[in-house]
């Protein structure tokens, strides 16, 4: 399992108090992805109630900023998604696609 966390130092302004965490894994690793969010620092779990959709449907810039500036692996639009928080301050979402798991949380206190 591949874990990354960014703290506000590693933003172009510390003072916005931005932080990244990431994680990815091989799906054999975990047998469900209960078990991989379980894995996962303060992970939210998404409600069960809520459908899981492509992610390609949500708006994933904090992702794809984050993506280019620590060299994330990158989310087929196609991928089994499931947002877990999309607020101002705080984006979270968990994505199955192939044999792959990733979890992804942006958040401010600003």
């Amino acid at each position: 399992m591949l874990q990354l966390r960014a703290d506000p130092h590693e933003f172009d302004h510390p003072d916005s108090e931005e932080s990244v965490d990431y994680a990815s894994a091989d799906a054999k690793q975990f047998p469900s992805v209960v078990e991989f969010l379980a894995a996962c620092p303060n992970a939210t779990h998404p409600s069960p109630s809520v459908p899981p959709a492509r992610f390609d449907s949500f708006d994933t810039d904090r992702f794809r900023q984050a993506r280019k500036r620590f060299s994330l692996a990158s989310v087929p639009g196609d991928a089994t998604t499931r947002v877990a928080r999309d607020a101002w301050d705080h984006f979270e979402f968990v994505a199955e696609f192939g044999a792959t798991f990733v979890w992804f949380r942006w958040q401010t206190s600003a």
